[in-house]
């Protein structure tokens, strides 16, 4: 293909080209990326294909794509396999989830999986880091703003992450975090199905399925007065907990050995292989970091 000679000649790489392939119509995406030895020189290419799926919506309201599916999560042992059945449950389900586990586990790879296992896969998945807001600024992100509602508002104001949602799922990682006065908030959305912006006396009305996360354990962060008791059973429908890398040391030589393979192809290096001692290594380890760690 012209766009690898172009990549070997030029140096350039080309990300998410689309193609058409003409006997089946079936849409790929195409990237190609230069390989350069330890000088720097150009010494071959690598291009990869997918399958294009269509996320157009998504893209129009800045979401952010779900592209991970429960295939993609690796893993045999009982309680990750365990974990990817009730994912699967929950996919085919239109109630609230809740995944709980250590940070770095992989939360929001299981959110995107159930996502693109559901019927709202072609809509948009928002996802929000409710840990990384400050509580001056969490409510206007989850529901917007009208204009003139505080100084510093834009002109016209601003769409909220429930809004752009709408029709999708919204991944609230972190959803322990969230101030006592927005969980008030958010127990109405999940009731009423509707949402009103800063500022504004009306309401909107939002389709959204609405899948949580925290590291925290909610039912003593009730008993401690943190978190609202009935906020708790409205998320607590279909509860997935996510093993710790520590209690799945079975799966560590597999992941450790996906992890090798992807940056080996990344960095244009061939039969790198892992040994038995070092994976032995690993394992004495304790990985308070989990997946996201190793």
């Amino acid at each position: 293909p012209i766009s690898i000679l172009q990549a070997l000649s030029t140096g350039v790489e080309y990300k998410d080209q689309e193609l058409v392939i003409e006997e089946t119509g079936r849409k790929i995406n195409q990237s190609i990326s230069p390989l350069r030895d330890d000088t720097g020189r150009t010494i071959g290419a690598l291009m990869i294909l997918k399958e294009y799926k269509e996320r157009s919506f998504g893209k129009r309201n800045g979401s952010l794509a779900a592209k991970y599916v429960l295939e993609d999560i690796i893993g045999e042992s009982e309680s990750i396999l365990l974990a990817k059945k009730w994912a699967r449950i929950a996919a085919g389900s239109p109630s609230t989830v809740l995944l709980t586990g250590e940070s770095g586990t992989g939360k929001e790879l299981f959110a995107q999986a159930i996502h693109n296992g559901s019927a709202r896969r072609d809509r948009p998945f928002i996802a929000i880091n409710c840990a990384a807001l400050p509580e001056t600024l969490i409510e206007s992100e989850l529901f917007g703003y009208e204009e003139g509602s505080f100084t510093g508002s834009k002109k016209g104001g601003q769409a909220g992450k429930f809004e752009l949602a709408n029709g999708g799922t919204i991944f609230l990682d972190e959803i322990g975090d969230i101030p006592l006065y927005t969980q008030v908030k958010l127990l109405r959305v999940i009731q009423e199905k509707k949402i009103s912006r800063i500022g504004s006396s009306g309401e909107i009305s939002v389709d959204i399925r609405i899948i949580a996360a925290t590291h925290k354990d909610l039912k003593e962060e009730v008993h401690m007065g943190n978190f609202r008791k009935d906020l708790y059973y409205r998320l607590n429908v279909i509860t997935i907990n996510i093993a710790s890398l520590r209690e799945r040391m079975d799966d560590l030589p597999l992941l450790t050995r996906h992890f090798v393979g992807k940056l080996s192809r990344k960095l244009g290096r061939k039969n790198i292989s892992v040994s038995d001692e070092f994976l032995d290594k690993l394992k004495t380890y304790n990985w308070p970091g989990n997946i996201r760690e190793l």
